[in-house]
């Protein structure tokens, strides 16, 4: 065999074997209405935080500002009666459901406001069924599971453990990026939901933690590097 049919050989192999981290990552039955991860996005391990992600976004980066955040256009920095228009508006996801009487200050309106399967960094690397988990689910995690403090090979973060049947997963508390700097590591932990924010569409649901709390209906910026811990049926 020369070796231009033993490179394709190689190749046409390499395609067939899942990723290491495609490989440890399962999906655990809580007793909810989905079933959880065992690992964040793009780990190998419960404990790792895996990947990055800005809301909407299916690439991870290192780097998260208005400037690179994919669904954002520049916007003209201009004053659209008393509501100041954005240096940067959305092109996608973008409700404006509190500025009916301005609307386009936010961007591109088309309503949308929960995560399409397009523009799911879960759907697009897992494939399958698996996908980023809703506000609804997110709480739905925090109030029917015990939550625990504790540390994995010496990571902070939560186990959360069913009331039903006694399995259980790791949440690390890995932090967030914002710019080029990682903060909050093992401190907080923030991990994307699917819907935007209410009356905010610049913003999106998550749930998020730090030893003291967790709150799983909050919401911050899209533009943010968060964890995805994914679902599926």
């Amino acid at each position: 065999m020369n070796t231009h049919l033993r490179t394709l050989l190689f190749l046409a192999l390499a395609l067939l074997v899942p990723s290491r981290a495609s490989a440890q990552m399962e999906a655990v039955d809580l007793g909810l209405s989905v079933k959880w991860a065992s690992c964040n996005l793009g780990a190998s391990k419960p404990k790792d935080a895996g990947h990055f992600y800005a809301w909407g976004e299916t690439k991870p980066k290192t780097v998260f500002s208005e400037k690179n955040y994919g669904l954002y256009k520049e916007g003209p920095q201009r004053s659209t009666g008393n509501l100041a228009a954005l240096e940067y508006l959305l092109t996608k996801y973008c409700s404006d459901k509190k500025t009916s009487d301005a609307p386009g200050v936010y961007g591109n309106v088309d309503g949308k406001s929960v995560l399409e399967a397009v523009d799911d960094p879960a759907r697009k690397e897992r494939g399958g069924n698996w996908r980023i988990p809703t506000r609804e689910e997110m709480k739905e995690l925090h109030e029917k599971c015990d939550w625990k403090w504790t540390e994995v090979s010496g990571v902070p973060g939560y186990k959360v453990s069913s009331r039903r049947n006694g399995n259980s997963i790791f949440l690390p508390a890995a932090g967030y990026y914002r710019d080029q700097y990682h903060y909050r590591v093992g401190l907080m932990g923030f991990y994307w939901a699917a819907n935007l924010a209410d009356d905010y569409p610049t913003r999106a649901h998550y749930l998020g933690f730090s030893e003291e709390k967790v709150l799983s209906s909050s919401w911050w910026l899209r533009f943010y590097g968060f964890n995805i811990r994914p679902v599926t049926p």
